[in-house]
């Protein structure tokens, strides 16, 4: 089965960041040393998949709330939900 790849171009601008933060996050997690000889690269995968679900959930959760501090400042009507089409979707809603 094929995977759709994600663009990265949203993250460019905080790209340098990121990979710092990479950084700092496996000292803290292996050490100055590194991940461990011997390790299965499913765990390090493990490790990875782990700190991605925290770091999601954590800006979902951030950008939605100031979001919602801001409704004041919403713009306009917005739609009914039988007039959204999912993502993808053709023709009529």
């Amino acid at each position: 089965m094929a995977r759709s790849k994600i663009s990265k171009a949203p993250a460019e601008p905080v790209r340098a960041y990121v990979e710092g933060v990479a950084k700092s996050l496996i000292d803290r997690i292996y050490g100055p040393e590194g991940l461990p000889w011997g390790t299965k690269l499913t765990e390090l995968e493990d490790v990875v998949l782990a700190v991605r679900a925290v770091l999601s959930e954590k800006m979902l959760d951030e950008a939605l709330q100031r979001q919602a501090e801001t409704a004041a400042q919403r713009p306009g009507a917005l739609p009914l939900l039988s007039e959204v089409r999912p993502r993808g979707a053709r023709g009529r809603p």
